[in-house]
């Protein structure tokens, strides 16, 4: 048994004995992935409904700014979980392992929707591949759903769960919208309220157990 599995050994020890959990930390994560997606989602669905005069090729490089952008503050120091007191508990290292996973498969998922499109439009009939990424809203939104309920189970924290089934509810909606400058404007929406809203809630809770 190696150190770090020690250390865990004895840490959920000392929390079964004082009956607590140690709170998430990933509440500051939340919040700038939520801001990221929902500024890009809105952008992109003020782009559909012409309030905006960029060609659709622009969405790409808006994507690609934002999620970027996120990646990069992401690992600076605010944002950071490790450097604090509980960061390698087992709870949050769950927490960020099934983030991290989540978003490599919607990166992947969008970069290969994108090469794809590009290829088949080189052919000369790709354009209307593009519209493979309204698959995108309700993939997001499953993903925040196995994420949170991994995160509140894991944590023994139930005031993530109706976070859980907002975004469900998120995903089929955008479901029935489909493609639209309506189905966008829904996920930048949805961010805020399953990305942001608990990610305050955590750092309301950070520095204190609870349960």
């Amino acid at each position: 048994m190696n150190q770090q599995m020690m250390r865990d050994v004895a840490r959920l020890r000392e929390l079964a004995e004082q009956g607590r959990r140690l709170p998430l930390l990933g509440g500051r994560i939340l919040i700038l992935w939520g801001a990221a997606i929902a500024l890009a989602s809105l952008v992109q669905g003020a782009v559909l409904m012409g309030w905006i005069d960029w060609p659709p090729m622009a969405f790409a490089g808006l994507w690609a700014v934002a999620m970027g952008g996120a990646a990069i503050l992401g690992r600076t120091g605010f944002f950071a979980q490790t450097r604090k007191a509980g960061g390698a508990d087992l709870a949050n290292r769950l927490e960020r392992a099934v983030w991290s996973t989540g978003g490599a498969f919607l990166a992947l998922t969008s970069i290969a929707i994108f090469v794809n499109a590009m290829l088949r439009m080189q052919a000369g009939n790709g354009g209307e591949f593009f519209r493979m990424f309204a698959m995108m809203p309700p993939a997001m939104f499953g993903v925040y759903a196995l994420a949170l309920r991994t995160a509140a189970v894991a944590s023994d924290q139930p005031s993530l769960t109706p976070y859980v089934w907002l975004s469900l509810l998120f995903a089929v909606a955008s479901v029935a919208l489909g493609w639209s400058a309506a189905q966008f404007v829904l996920m930048g929406l949805g961010a805020l309220v399953v990305s942001v809203l608990p990610g305050m809630a955590l750092i309301r809770l950070e520095g204190r157990p609870v349960g």
